[in-house]
């Protein structure tokens, strides 16, 4: 699988990286985030964890503030998205060598701020 910025644009690679939201090391991950958007309380799109990522095995969380509009789009909170935020972060971590798998990366505010359309999500369960 190809890593590099703005790769979640391409439905073709968001579909494989949602195909591995059951590996053993993201599954703990991928719970959570079903049951929060389980709850009544929604209806907010919680994007996944990036499966590419760390997951459970990772030694270092970079919180961020909450997901955008292609976090939401492409299901995860990944520095695949296509947008600038997500392609600094992918770039200033390969500059400093630290590799992804060590890192997982997800928000404070687990839910698209934002008006319902934008909050609307990739289809996946």
């Amino acid at each position: 699988m190809t890593d590099a910025p703005k790769t979640l644009d391409h439905e073709e690679v968001r579909t494989a990286r949602h195909a591995l939201l059951e590996a053993p090391h993201i599954t703990p991950l991928t719970a959570f985030v079903r049951q929060l958007r389980d709850k009544p309380e929604g209806p907010y799109a919680e994007p996944y964890f990036d499966p590419c990522d760390g997951g459970t095995a990772a030694e270092c969380l970079f919180p961020l503030e909450a997901p955008g509009p292609r976090a939401i789009k492409s299901g995860s909170v990944s520095r695949n998205n296509p947008d600038e935020t997500a392609k600094n972060f992918f770039v200033l971590h390969q500059e400093a060598g630290i590799d992804r798998t060590r890192t997982i990366v997800w928000n404070i505010v687990p839910w698209h701020v934002g008006n319902a359309q934008q909050s609307k999500i990739w289809p996946v369960t």
